[in-house]
């Protein structure tokens, strides 16, 4: 963590102005020392309106918030200039296979080949890109009703799709869960009686509800699945509208949030994924939440302008509910002001996070401490924070200029170019960053993380993962186009 020095106090200016002067011409010292006078009033009005101010308690697991200490001057070395034409230099990598398909396939890994996903089919490749099987979605052929899965998910093992149950009006509902097996695509098991389900890990975990709401436990029932068989783990009585939304990086603990008392008593806790016992931390609030190892960590934002866009992380001990720490940080507004932007589509890898101080200096923030590790020296808007990188995008309206720093030297590493898009999301391969926009256009641009080297891959984005991407028709960022789905390796 780099520590920013602390404003001179008024006396300490005095004492290192009669420093300079010794030495110096009687009328010289008493010209200086009238200009003096002046500093030190005009310094003294500074303070009166906040401008310096004493370093506060910093520290780490209190109770006390970690507030930010940012200086309003920074090093804007790095502001872009205006945006001039420039193009992402097209890739010159081969795709592994080729295949037809549509505009709305979506790619995704699953064992040691992938499955594509359309609106009304989902296929199974080899590494290869041949099929080994098909299965087309008809109305009502699952049983479905409306018809076609609304969530599909997969492991090695299973492929998991979910749906209304057809003529089912009540709340919180029903749906039909199928569970194919990943080898063959034939049906292994299937489930009618859940409101939510979710595959995380190595488990189907089901949340069968009963329709209350009024605070208490077992209005629904949580139970975590054999995926290929069904058989039941374990099940634990949960608070109303229980889903899954997260796993730990090891798969021991999951993440659970119900909604107790309505819509805005969200609450998130932590189970065990063995045994299903409750891991201490629980809260209320509408934000989003991060899991690491040994801490949940909330991020409340603040998206009032006026309030100056921040964001509040509260961590809670895994271990026994305990607050490990809080700190306020800033996130991006708008270029008009209008708005916040919150925190980025990937804020980061791991248990790091990118954020920014009050004054648009990007920041990365480590989850499991509540420290601030490091400080970029210009504004920008944080994008991601990677073991030692933080990418920020210091672009115009018509490009984006990351810029990556290297937090363990403190210096800039890289500076790329890519076409602007409405949010940033980010896929982390081992040595290159996949840079996507969020507005659903053409994206994909490998950036790598020594060098910030770019290169664009024809066609929108159909899925990534580590080691790959797939694209699939349409325009891509370069000047090529593409009419099939293509997946490329990458590192």
């Amino acid at each position: 963590m780099t520590d920013t020095p602390p404003a001179e106090s008024p006396p300490a200016l005095v004492t290192r102005a009669r420093r300079l002067l010794a030495g110096v011409s009687p009328r010289v010292r008493l010209v200086a020392a009238a200009v003096i006078v002046v500093l030190v009033a005009a310094t003294a009005v500074w303070i009166g309106f906040g401008g310096w101010s004493p370093a506060s308690d910093v520290g780490v697991n209190t109770d006390k918030t970690l507030d930010q200490l940012s200086p309003d001057d920074t090093d804007d070395t790095d502001d872009p200039a205006a945006d001039d034409a420039f193009t992402v230099p097209a890739t010159s990598d081969e795709p592994r296979w080729t295949r037809d398909g549509d505009a709305d396939t979506t790619v995704s890994k699953i064992g040691d080949g992938y499955l594509l996903t359309t609106d009304t089919s989902i296929t199974r490749l080899n590494a290869k890109g041949d099929k080994t099987w098909h299965r087309k979605l008809k109305e009502d052929s699952e049983g479905l009703g409306e018809g076609l899965p609304e969530d599909r998910e997969a492991n090695e093992n299973v492929v998991v799709l979910s749906g209304d149950k057809p003529h089912e009006d009540s709340w919180p509902g029903e749906n039909v869960t199928t569970v194919l097996d990943a080898a063959t695509g034939e049906q292994l098991w299937k489930d009618s009686t859940a409101a939510f389900t979710a595959l995380a890990h190595d488990t189907v975990y089901l949340s069968v509800c009963h329709g209350g709401q009024d605070g208490e436990l077992g209005e629904c029932m949580l139970s975590a699945r054999e995926p290929t068989t069904g058989a039941t783990r374990w099940t634990t009585a949960v608070y109303a509208s229980t889903e899954v939304v997260g796993v730990s990086p090891d798969g021991s603990k999951v993440e659970i949030e119900s909604y107790v008392t309505g819509g805005n008593d969200r609450r998130v806790s932590v189970l065990d994924t063995a045994s299903g016992r409750v891991r201490g931390a629980a809260f209320s609030g509408d934000d989003t939440s991060f899991i690491t190892d040994d801490t949940l960590v909330r991020a409340s934002d603040d998206d009032n302008p006026a309030n100056g866009c921040t964001s509040t992380f509260t961590a809670w001990s895994i271990a026994d509910g305990s607050r490990a720490w809080k700190r306020v940080v800033g996130v991006p507004k708008a270029a008009d002001g209008s708005d916040c932007l919150g925190l980025s589509e990937t804020p980061g890898e791991g248990d790091r996070v990118a954020v920014s101080t009050r004054h648009g200096r990007p920041e990365v923030l480590n989850l499991g401490t509540g420290a601030i590790e490091w400080t970029a020296p210009s504004r920008g808007t944080p994008v991601t924070a990677t073991g030692d990188l933080l990418v920020t995008d210091q672009g115009g309206d018509e490009a984006d200029k990351l810029v990556g720093y290297d937090t363990g030297s403190g210096k800039k590493r890289w500076t790329a170019r890519i076409p602007t898009g409405d949010r940033l999301s980010v896929s982390f391969q081992s040595k290159s960053l996949l840079v996507g926009s969020g507005d659903g256009d053409a994206c994909w641009v490998r950036v790598s993380r020594a060098k910030g080297a770019t290169a664009s891959y024809p066609g929108s984005c159909a899925g990534s993962g580590p080691g790959w991407l797939a694209t699939g028709p349409g325009e891509g960022v370069g000047d090529g186009t593409s009419t099939d789905i293509a997946l490329y390796a990458v590192t």
